[in-house]
């Protein structure tokens, strides 16, 4: 019990050093240069793009002909990627910009891997048919541990993707061969939830929470070579973010930071860096991305287009509030409306940022382009997140009747009538 409590101590000391400390960073793989670029991230809410910002560059040769999947571990400065050429996570040491020291970390046909950043382990799957449903982790990540298998699945879950959400301690897996993606519970080794189609790519968001309440998580994905969409991994609703216009592979990569998703889909063997902006609901599709970096203190220019992207301890929590919150409409119902009722609708309002999972929702009365019937109504939309922040927007939806063979008493006059009304007047005053 004592060694228990001990060990939940020092998981919170590393927690908070390193929350505290490290800063936001993003981590692109150039296989065209053969090199990895980072760079601190300001906070989103003063961000135009999160690419316009100074980069190191680190040159891997050969050893990084392939990146994919990168991963950071923020202890030892540590990043990690598989190496496509013979399927090998490899390790580079010390970001800090020295030369850099390659070396084999897991060897065989990896499919997927991610690191726990706070207990120090790394789960991983293999693509080798023999390894179907099987998840390994290694108990140290900076040792030479043996490998030990976690968890197996019924032999279907083929090549299988793992994240590893270190605060919740949730291990997020997705498999095609089964369609499905899930939410494990890694301390009880059980799943929590599941979902009956499988993604492509994935990231989660952990929700901060006040108080003694745990923090929960949101899950990021994209689906069906087309359908980019979230779900709160202990809730059975999964929402629809956007629709892109065309259909293609994504790999497992994908990031957040602030309102935007980031993940690289492959069109006709070319590789794209696909951007989300949740707050307009618009995506941006890049061919190629210029970057400035330095090296030895020497400031220079390049376009990649990255096969590769990460971004690390995204702690953005701006309180949620509702933008762009509808005017209040007024709309009469004419003599050609259906049932006596009028459709009506208006332009959604949005969130100012996605963080701490934050939601909206609508309160009012009927649907937004739904037909009304005459009379006023009250709309609203609230928004929440889970640090207890929340946002109200209110406006009203008035809808008359000024069909002149209704049953109510028309109030309105043309101005054939009002031009007869004020002769008639004048003949009567001069006579």
């Amino acid at each position: 019990m004592a060694r228990s409590g001990f060990c939940q101590i020092l998981v919170l000391m590393y927690l908070s050093h390193f929350i505290k400390l490290d800063v936001a960073q993003i981590i692109l793989g150039d296989e065209a240069s053969q090199s990895i670029f980072f760079a601190p991230l300001p906070g989103p809410e003063n961000e135009i793009s999160v690419f316009n910002v100074s980069f190191r560059r680190i040159e891997l040769g050969s050893q990084g002909s392939t990146i994919r999947l990168i991963d950071y571990e923020p202890a030892d400065r540590k990043v990690y990627w598989r190496n496509d050429n013979d399927d090998v996570v490899r390790a580079r040491v010390d970001l800090a910009g020295t030369p850099p020291t390659v070396e084999p970390y897991l060897t065989g046909p990896i499919n997927s891997f991610s690191i726990d950043t706070v207990r120090r382990h790394i789960y991983f799957t293999y693509s080798d048919p023999a390894e179907d449903g099987k998840i390994y982790y290694r108990s140290d990540l900076f040792s030479s541990a043996p490998t030990r298998p976690f968890i197996e699945f019924p032999a279907n879950y083929s090549r299988l993707s793992v994240q590893v959400d270190s605060i919740n301690r949730f291990l997020y897996y997705t498999s095609p061969g089964s369609k499905m993606l899930g939410v494990l519970d890694i301390s009880a080794r059980t799943t929590k939830v599941s979902k009956p189609f499988s993604a492509q790519a994935l990231v989660f968001e952990t929700c901060l929470t006040r108080g003694s309440t745990p923090p929960s998580s949101r899950l990021y994905y994209y689906k069906d070579s087309q359908v980019l969409g979230y779900t709160d991994t202990l809730n059975s609703e999964t929402l629809t973010l956007g629709t892109l216009p065309d259909r293609s592979i994504s790999r497992l990569d994908m990031a957040k930071y602030g309102s935007k998703l980031f993940f690289i889909r492959v069109t006709s063997g070319s590789s794209r860096l696909t951007e989300y902006d949740t707050m307009s609901s618009s995506f941006e599709i890049y061919d190629s991305i210029q970057i400035s970096y330095s090296v030895a203190n020497i400031s220079m220019n390049r376009t990649i287009n990255p096969s590769s992207i990460r971004i690390i301890n995204d702690n953005y929590t701006e309180p949620v509030t509702i933008v762009d919150c509808p005017m209040d409409i007024s709309v009469p119902i004419s003599s050609t409306s259906v049932n006596g009722t009028r459709q009506v609708s208006w332009t959604e309002p949005s969130l100012n940022a996605w963080s701490n999972c934050a939601t909206l929702e609508f309160l009012g009365q009927g649907t937004n382009g739904g037909n009304f019937s005459e009379g006023i109504y009250s709309m609203s939309y609230q928004a929440l997140d889970t640090r207890g922040n929340t946002d109200v927007c209110n406006f009203t939806v008035t809808v008359m009747n000024n069909d002149a063979s209704g049953n109510g008493i028309k109030t309105s006059c043309n101005v054939l009538q009002v031009a007869t009304a004020l002769f008639i007047t004048m003949i009567t005053v001069f006579i």
